[in-house]
């Protein structure tokens, strides 16, 4: 073969030509596979006496090694999962304002308990009506209670994707250090 070993492609048939396997976890014998294991060594898993394993990427996406402005990623490390399940916690400290405007029928008379009998304000002190049949401001409190919403269902986290298989070389050109 012309390929280099434990390289990995995609390939778009439903099996693995000849020489090439399947990357789905796979379990080979150490004793019939010499030159992948001592590239893949147990990486991807395996006792390393006499097993290792092929590279899993069922439902996985391919990230090169090394650092992100987030982590580190090692070589055979899986992350990640395809969903989350949100609260209050992962909400950032953030506040709604809004703007509310009462109107309160007012009397131009003297004022009576609004409390009693389902009276209305007048003209009182602090009322801010003089005329019959005007409305006045309602006192200024600030305190609007907001209730949460949301059921607590997993969100989706995954990108749009394209299922195809990855194989990955076992038999071919061993390759050498620069």
């Amino acid at each position: 073969m012309d390929e280099v070993m434990a390289v990995v492609v995609c390939f778009a048939g439903n099996y693995a030509p000849r020489g090439w396997a399947l990357c789905n976890g796979q379990i080979l014998a150490i004793s019939t596979n010499q030159a992948l294991f001592s590239l893949l060594g147990t990486t991807y898993g395996g006792d390393g006496r006499s097993t290792f394993a092929l590279p899993d990427l069922r439902g996985r996406t391919a990230v090169s090694t090394g650092q992100s402005p987030f982590r580190n990623y090692a070589l055979g490390q899986k992350l990640g999962t395809e969903s989350v399940t949100l609260d209050i916690s992962h909400i950032p400290a953030h506040r709604h304002d809004g703007d509310i405007t009462v109107q309160l029928p007012a009397n131009s008379g003297p004022g009576i308990d609004p409390t009693v009998n389902g009276g209305f304000p007048g003209d009182f002190t602090g009322a801010y009506a003089t005329t019959a049949n005007s409305t006045m401001q309602a006192p200024d409190y600030k305190n609007v209670t907001m209730t949460t919403v949301g059921s607590a269902i997993p969100v989706i986290t995954r990108a749009p994707y394209l299922v195809i298989n990855h194989i990955i070389c076992l038999q071919g050109i061993f390759p050498t250090r620069n």
